[in-house]
Parts: structure tokens; sequence; C-alpha cells
């Protein structure tokens, strides 16, 4: 057994290029797919990102870096500031074949260490 569901839509409502012309049973676009690309968004994660690196002291476990930005929420510092600065190549783990390593530690690329130097002649400047 089965039955068939028709839900009208109004003429003037706007169906955007996804779901137009999108055949039966594929996915369509959702908003709550789309990526934050507004400005505040992407400055203050690179805000975070920033005081994330210049942080960064050789080699530091994940802990001692919470510490020092002195957050306690692991998932939140791994998504709005470690994930981030590791895809920027900014910093990198010491044991890359095993990211949940209790022995894992995160130090600074080359490129961090020039983001680094420059926030620190930013700072001496101000």
């Amino acid at each position: 057994t089965w039955f068939v569901t028709r839900l009208p839509v109004h003429e003037q409502a706007d169906l955007g290029p996804t779901a137009q012309g999108t055949p039966q049973g594929t996915p369509q676009g959702t908003p709550q797919g789309t990526p934050r690309d507004t400005p505040q968004d992407t400055e203050h994660e690179t805000e975070r990102v920033r005081l994330l690196v210049s942080l960064l002291n050789g080699t530091m476990r994940r802990s001692q870096l919470q510490e020092e930005l002195k957050l306690r929420d692991r998932k939140n510092f791994r998504s709005v500031y470690l994930m981030p600065a590791i895809k920027a190549g900014l910093i990198e783990m010491t044991i890359p074949d095993k990211p949940t390593s209790m022995n894992q530690h995160y130090r600074r690329t080359a490129a961090g260490e020039a983001l680094a130097q420059q926030a620190k002649v930013k700072e001496s400047s101000t």
C-alpha cells in the first residue's frame, strides 16, 4: 500500500536553481549547508587563528594551547581555532598519521612563523 501527497507551492515562491529541474530522488541544496562567508565570520576566525599561532611556542599539546587561550570546551577549540589553523597551513601536527594520539603536539609551519613575526612587528609598532 502507498499514497501520494501533493503539496501546492505558491506561484510567487522562489524555488531557486537547485529545485528547478532536479530529478526525483536527488537531494536539493539547503540553506543549512551554505558556508559562512560574511565578513564578520571570516574576520573573527582569522583573528582566532592568529591568536593561536602567536601563542604557540615550540611544540605544545592541545591541552596546553587551550589553557593558554583560557578555553575549556575541546570541541569548540578544535573547530574554531585548531582545524582552521591546520587547514590554513599555519600549524602542523607532530604525528600527522595519528591525529588522535595522546602524544600529539602541534608546531608552527614556516607560514605560521612568518605570521607570528608579522604580529610581533605590528604589536611593537603600535
